[in-house]
């Protein structure tokens, strides 16, 4: 009888501790990070007829995100460049009155410039994607670690306009965001950036062959 009323005993404690298991494996899939990207106006064109890439960010918040601009900058550059897609990959630069050298005037008896056809392609084609960041919450590590689930979500949410440099036609227009979940287990606002990106270049992989 004893012996059975331990067999018993060790059961209960293992199904307690498989529950226990269980729950904190629910709790982890329902807080992970996740990303959610909205087209507002799908891209028409592939952008496998691009060469080169421009980035530009921008923030649309009240917030200090000086740090969220430098890694969201630098992340992007990184990943769009490991795509292998784009000849150049680089970060737009602001022009300046003041560093631009005034142009001399031709001779005149320069040879006319040969004009070329309105439908001939481009020599080189530039895609510009300006991010917007139009809504934030922070999240710290050392909030998350004091106060777990308690400090929340944090969140990154951009718009994304795709534009043809050349011509500033706006080629396609996307909401992404990227989020940390919010539990105790979830990360901060870097996990929300890293998610963001990775929903970036989705959008960018899935448009370069239309």
């Amino acid at each position: 009888m004893f012996f059975n009323n331990e067999i018993e005993g060790v059961k209960m404690k293992k199904c307690k501790f498989l529950k226990s298991y269980l729950f904190i494996i629910l709790i982890l899939l329902i807080s992970c990070a996740s990303s959610q990207i909205t087209p507002e106006k799908p891209l028409s064109v592939g952008l496998n007829n691009y060469r080169n890439f421009v980035l530009s960010v921008k923030p649309m918040v009240t917030e200090d995100v000086e740090k969220e601009l430098f890694d969201l900058r630098g992340l992007v550059l990184s990943k769009v460049m490991s795509l292998n897609v784009f000849d150049k990959v680089e970060l737009l630069k602001d022009a300046k009155p003041e560093d631009t050298e005034p142009t001399e005037p031709e001779p005149a008896d320069a040879e006319p410039t040969e004009a070329k056809p309105e439908d001939a392609e481009p020599e080189e084609r530039t895609l510009l994607l300006e991010i917007l960041i139009t809504d934030i919450r922070k999240v710290s590590s050392g909030s998350r670690f004091w106060l777990g689930a308690f400090a929340g979500e944090a969140r990154m949410t951009n718009k994304l306009l795709f534009i043809d440099a050349a011509t500033n036609e706006r080629l396609g227009e996307y909401s992404v965001t990227g989020s940390s979940g919010g539990s105790g287990f979830s990360g901060g606002t870097n996990e929300a950036i890293n998610k963001t990106i990775e929903a970036i270049v989705e959008v960018i992989s899935n448009n370069y062959n239309l």
